[in-house]
Formats: C-alpha cells, sequence, structure tokens
C-alpha cells in the first residue's frame, strides 16, 4: 500500500515490478542458504565422514534452533515495517484525484477541430440491405 501511494500513477506497474525484483533479490535466493546455515550452526551432533563432520546432523540443540529461527523470521520484518513506517512519512502521496484533474484540464486546453469545415465520414453498413 505504501508503494502505491508513494508513487505516481503512471509509475506505478514500474514500481510493483522493481519491488518484486527486490523482494526475489533479498528473499527468495538467499533465503534458504541462510536457514540452512543456521540449522546446520544448531548442530550438536554430527555424523562424522572420513574424519570430517560434514555429514547428517543426529541431535540438533533445541532452545538454540528455535531461538535462531525466530531471530531469522522476525529480524526482516521489523525491518520492513520500520522502513515501510519511514517510507510512508517521508515520502509524498500522490492523490489519484488530483492526477485526474491534472490530466482532464490537459485534456481540455487541447485545440478542438473546426467545426463547420469538415463533413463526418460515415461507414457502409453492413450486412443484407433490404432495398
Amino acid at each position: 500500500v505504501v508503494t502505491l501511494k508513494s508513487i505516481p500513477r503512471v509509475e506505478k506497474s514500474v514500481g510493483q515490478g522493481m519491488q518484486q525484483i527486490i523482494v526475489r533479490l533479498l528473499g527468495a535466493i538467499p533465503g534458504p542458504i541462510v536457514f540452512g546455515i543456521v540449522i546446520d550452526d544448531s548442530c550438536a551432533l554430527r555424523e562424522e565422514r572420513c574424519g570430517y563432520d560434514n555429514g547428517s546432523c543426529y541431535e540438533y540443540r533445541g532452545d538454540d534452533l528455535r531461538m535462531n529461527i525466530l531471530i531469522l523470521a522476525a529480524a526482516p520484518k521489523l525491518v520492513a515495517i520500520i522502513c515501510y513506517f519511514i517510507a510512508w512519512r517521508v515520502f509524498p502521496t500522490h492523490d489519484d484525484d488530483h492526477i485526474h484533474q491534472i490530466e482532464m484540464e490537459e485534456v481540455k486546453s487541447e485545440p478542438k477541430a473546426p467545426q463547420g469545415g469538415a463533413q463526418k465520414l460515415r461507414r457502409p453498413k453492413l450486412g443484407p440491405s433490404s432495398t
């Protein structure tokens, strides 16, 4: 809603497209990677393969996992709420009625075609004629 109110009417589709690109770049692409790192960091007992701790996790530290997932999910939401509030307060709202009024004034100020000089062209009637 803030995005739609802070962008001029003619640029609303571009604004929505840019917003979706940013959401995809910052959320959908790195999101699963970051959540995977957080889940792997809360592993208490990991399977050893060839002397390295790179196998599956047998046991997770539940309290750490729960807190890390909560923080990871809540922190971006809090940042988004703060950014939306700042955008709502800082950027001017573009009133569609005002823009529509300006557009109507522009249409009224356009020169009109001469009234008496040209005849209207008539379209031929389509279909069977009844003569």
